[in-house]
């Protein structure tokens, strides 16, 4: 994806994915090869089961982090973990879509990144977001990003 290109939530009819990011989507093609390959490939379907635990446990943390911590500490979250997922300190992400991740308003949003930009933790370009200060948005973060990436870790440490 070219620098500044909006990244759109996006649903694709032929496969069961939702987008949000170049960095951040799920899915799997729904077909008969595609069943074939699991029945077939034992190791496939290890991998993907650990996959889906690890999404559910993400997609639990997340409802307790949505209603525990401030809209501040879950954006710091989401920054580190959509970076985790670029290995870039661009990250192609609108402010809107991030709004969206975070069920803050746009407004909001827009203020709190504001902040940090201020701050010198990170810096906003059109379709994309700058991350200057790791350090600093992991202080700021609350620990469901370090839960969630630990018991990420721990999952997929033997699929080699």
């Amino acid at each position: 994806m070219p620098p500044g290109a909006a990244c759109r939530p996006a649903w694709s009819a032929a496969r069961d994915v939702w987008v949000w990011s170049p960095c951040l989507a799920v899915g799997a093609p729904r077909s008969k090869p595609w069943s074939r390959v699991l029945d077939s490939r034992p190791g496939v379907q290890v991998a993907i089961s650990k996959f889906l635990f690890g999404l559910s446990a993400q997609s639990f943390q997340t409802i307790a982090c949505n209603r525990l911590h401030s809209l501040r500490m879950r954006c710091c979250r989401w920054l580190l973990t959509l970076q985790d997922k670029a290995m870039s300190e661009y990250l192609p992400v609108t402010q809107e879509n991030l709004a969206m991740l975070l069920g803050g308003g746009r407004p909001r949003v827009n203020l709190l990144l504001a902040e940090l930009e201020e701050e010198g933790m990170l810096r906003r370009h059109r379709g994309r977001i700058q991350i200057l200060a790791r350090d600093g948005l992991k202080r700021q973060s609350c620990e469901c990003y370090r839960l969630v990436r630990d018991r990420s870790a721990s999952l997929y440490a033997n699929l080699a």
